[in-house]
């Protein structure tokens, strides 16, 4: 704020830009970090666990295999979810400057937890079939990439709305407004469906 109204001779008045601009770095380094930080994670839990050979013992308590699961799933998201929680107050600060809305900070945090839980789940499915963190991680990330970018462009055919791309892929959530939430309700059956498989 001080190099824009000092150096760059911009009134105070005309600052939206700059929290348009803060709020878009803040997201976008927010998402990546989400999308790297979740997978991993998640899979080195699930890894040490078979490596460590604890697993079997795990099993023969009286939790079910599903509980299991979503334990050692959510023991790992809660970490990043609070993450992403922690950084809601730093974005509400941007709305002091004008250019960026409650609306949107709502909208992005709600898309943020979906993706973390799905790139969780998809992190435990791919860590069953390796004993590296980091290639669950890169075959989490393949899966959703492809996921997040060639549903809105199918989804762009169907409707020749660009706009329309936020409500199947959390990278376009910001482009349109409270649409951006279907995403939960694009994303909730897949992270059902990725759950149920690792679970069995």
């Amino acid at each position: 704020i001080t190099v824009a109204t000092d150096i760059g001779n911009i009134k105070s008045t005309e600052l939206s830009w700059l929290a348009r601009t803060l709020f878009r770095a803040f997201s976008v380094i927010q998402t990546i970090l989400a999308l790297f930080m979740t997978p991993m994670l998640v899979a080195r839990a699930m890894i040490e666990e078979r490596v460590d050979d604890t697993i079997e013992l795990m099993i023969l308590t009286p939790v079910n295999a599903r509980q299991l699961f979503a334990s050692k799933i959510l023991s790992q998201i809660v970490v990043v979810i609070l993450v992403i929680l922690g950084g809601v107050p730093i974005l509400s600060l941007v709305t002091s400057l004008g250019g960026v809305g409650v609306d949107e900070i709502v909208i992005f945090t709600i898309s943020m937890v979906m993706t973390v839980l799905f790139m969780g789940v998809l992190g435990s499915f791919f860590a069953m079939f390796t004993q590296s963190p980091i290639l669950a991680t890169l075959a989490s990330l393949i899966w959703a990439f492809i996921l997040f970018l060639t549903l809105p462009v199918l989804h762009l055919i169907m409707v020749l709305d660009w706009k329309a791309a936020s409500q199947v892929s959390p990278f376009f959530v910001l482009t349109g407004g409270w649409e951006g939430l279907l995403t939960v309700l694009v994303y909730l059956p897949l992270v059902l469906m990725t759950f149920e498989f690792g679970a069995r």
